[in-house]
């Protein structure tokens, strides 16, 4: 099986949602559906730097034009492979004027771990959460509860 597939299938499983078979080459849209969410899945196969990641302004843009389709909330989920971290970067709002030029956003880790949660990136404002693990099924409480 290939490593965006299991990802897709652990990310749907986190968050209690189903996963949208062949999503890239097909009419439907993102990653992963649940009641609430339209998730766009993203991991970094190749080596990368532990103490930080990169967020593109087009999978913000992406994802939430394919939510309006489906009536749900944007929301993206990275992850870095070869590590049991799930950083969900959820949408807070889409402003009429962009409040930068940038095309793409490092996410410095420690800093989102310390408190620093809300970024911009063009016109879209969008905070960053770490989430990590399995469900905590035993406690009757999932994560697509703390999104």
């Amino acid at each position: 099986m290939r490593k965006w597939k299991s990802l897709e299938r652990r990310v749907s499983h986190l968050l209690q949602g189903r996963r949208i078979p062949l999503s890239g080459g097909s009419w439907l849209k993102g990653d992963v559906i649940t009641d609430e969410y339209l998730v766009e899945v993203k991991g970094r196969t190749e080596k990368a730097d532990p103490s930080r990641f990169k967020i593109e302004l087009k999978w913000l843009e992406k994802i939430i034009e394919e939510a309006k389709t489906y009536n749900r909330k944007p929301l993206l989920v990275y992850h870095p492979f070869g590590t049991r971290e799930y950083w969900v970067i959820s949408i807070v709002s889409v402003n009429p004027e962009p409040a930068n030029d940038k095309k793409s956003i490092w996410i410095n880790k420690v800093d989102v771990l310390r408190g620093k949660r809300i970024y911009n990136l063009g016109n879209i404002e969008f905070e960053v959460r770490k989430l990590a693990g399995k469900p905590k099924e035993k406690e009757g409480r999932s994560y697509s509860s703390l999104l």
